[in-house]
């Protein structure tokens, strides 16, 4: 999301998507955008493969993309998080 998600009336509907997707055995999670660029800070090739853009990468990761970033598995759960979210991009 590109906002905060502090509303009431915001919590509500993400309870009820995460109930729906849990039906199928989705784990679902709504991200603001503060919990998005924490995600995304240390990985500025994803950022750049993305949004094509390096001052995307500045603003969300604070450096340049030629930058090394951390590997994919240094967060526990990260990896598959992104996997899912680099599919819903694509699609």
């Amino acid at each position: 999301m590109a906002c905060d998600l502090d509303y009431t009336q915001q919590q509500d509907e993400i309870g009820k998507q995460a109930e729906r997707f849990a039906e199928n055995g989705i784990a679902y999670e709504a991200w603001s955008a503060k919990t998005l660029r924490l995600q995304l800070a240390p990985y500025p090739d994803i950022v750049l493969r993305y949004t094509q853009s390096e001052y995307w990468v500045t603003n969300i990761c604070g450096h340049a993309a030629h930058a090394v970033s951390a590997p994919i598995g240094a967060q526990p759960g990260l990896s598959l998080t992104l996997g899912l979210l680099s599919a819903q991009v694509e699609r």
